[in-house]
């Protein structure tokens, strides 16, 4: 990416996204790789889904979209946020919106090989708040992951995995 004059040129990754349900999260877990999650659908007729495609230096470059899923029942995903703590390892979270309006983030975690099960993390801030913001996701150290959100009050929540379980 670079400006000229007042206009930004950026170069084309991929012909096309895969539906644009949500702006692109991106991060490194190293030197040389680079993961790129959006919400979008494999196909016109299925639901949208977490996709990913990723860049590894010395393995052919870009590698085209592929279709990680999403949970289990009629969650709607929503606004990816991505880290990780260390080479191997990706922490993938994502808004979903639940049936009867209910909004939680789910986490899907890569970690040495393969991708894990969808996690739920919650989405109950109190009584009457609701979670109001896309996630936001960094790590500071190895097992450590810090995930923000905003409620439905203007008040940032906090949690964070302190490598063996999630916090608060």
């Amino acid at each position: 990416m670079t400006a000229v004059g007042s206009q930004l040129s950026i170069g084309r990754l991929s012909d096309k996204t895969t539906g644009g349900f949500s702006s692109p999260a991106a991060v490194s877990w190293g030197v040389g790789r680079l993961d790129v999650f959006e919400i979008g659908r494999s196909q016109p007729d299925q639901p949208p889904t977490l996709q990913q495609m990723w860049f590894e230096r010395g393995l052919g470059g870009w590698h085209g979209w592929v279709n990680l899923g999403k949970p289990s029942g009629n969650a709607q995903l929503w606004y990816p946020a991505a880290a990780s703590w260390g080479t191997g390892h990706l922490d993938v979270f994502a808004l979903a919106s639940m049936p009867g309006g209910a909004w939680t983030v789910f986490l899907k975690t890569y970690d040495g090989g393969s991708w894990r099960d969808w996690t739920d993390l919650g989405g109950y801030l109190g009584e009457t708040t609701k979670i109001a913001s896309a996630p936001a996701a960094v790590s500071w150290g190895a097992n450590r992951i810090d995930v923000f959100v905003v409620g439905s009050n203007k008040h940032l929540y906090h949690k964070w995995f302190d490598g063996s379980t999630w916090r608060p």
